[in-house]
C-alpha cells in the first residue's frame, strides 16, 4: 500500500518517528477530548435476567466490544448510572483496572451502561478523529506506556488518568 507524499514536511522532534506532515501537531489527549473522562457506578448493581445491557472490562474482547453473554440492569438503574457515563457510537471504552488497557470503540446505536473498571473517552471530533485515537491507543507504544502507569496489587489498578494528562 502507497500514499501521496504531502507537499511539506518537519521534524517531529521524535527520534524514532522522525519527520511528519508539516500541518501535523502534537496534542496531548486530554487536548482532544469532548468531555472529562468518566466511568461507570462504583457499586453492585442488581443483575437482571433482561434489561438494558452492562458492561465491564470482560465486555471488551480482541478490541471490540462484545455483548453475547453481558449482564443486563433495569431501565431504572440505567437511567441512574447514563446521568454519569452514557456510551455511544464512537466513544472509547478503556479497562482501567484489573485488565488495564484494553481499548474498544463504541460501533453501536443502542443504550447499554458501563461498570466502573470501565473509562469512557469521548473525543472531540474537531480536534481528532475517534478512530485514529482508537488506533493510537491500541498501539504497542501506547500499550506499554499504560503498562508503565499501572501498578501491580492483587490485581492491575491503573494510574492511567495521569496517562491523560
Amino acid at each position: 500500500m502507497s500514499f501521496q507524499r504531502y507537499p511539506e514536511y518537519k521534524d517531529s522532534g521524535v527520534e524514532w518517528l522522525g519527520e511528519v506532515p508539516a500541518h501535523w501537531g502534537v496534542l496531548r489527549l486530554k487536548n482532544v477530548l469532548a468531555q472529562k473522562v468518566t466511568d461507570g457506578p462504583h457499586t453492585t448493581p442488581v443483575f437482571i435476567d433482561e434489561g438494558v445491557p452492562f458492561l465491564s472490562v470482560d465486555g471488551i474482547q480482541n478490541g471490540e466490544l462484545v455483548f453475547d453473554g453481558c449482564r443486563f440492569v433495569s431501565e431504572d438503574d440505567h437511567a441512574e448510572f447514563k446521568r454519569k457515563a452514557s456510551p455511544r457510537r464512537n466513544d472509547l471504552l478503556m479497562g482501567k483496572a484489573a485488565s488495564t488497557g484494553k481499548i474498544a470503540r463504541v460501533k453501536v446505536d443502542f443504550d447499554f451502561s458501563i461498570w466502573s473498571p470501565l473509562a469512557l473517552i469521548r473525543i472531540d471530533r474537531n480536534a481528532a478523529l475517534p478512530e485514529f485515537v482508537e488506533y493510537i491507543l491500541k498501539s504497542k507504544a501506547t500499550q506499554a506506556e499504560i503498562d508503565n502507569y499501572c501498578t501491580a496489587n492483587t490485581q492491575k489498578i491503573s494510574a492511567w488518568m495521569t496517562f491523560l494528562g
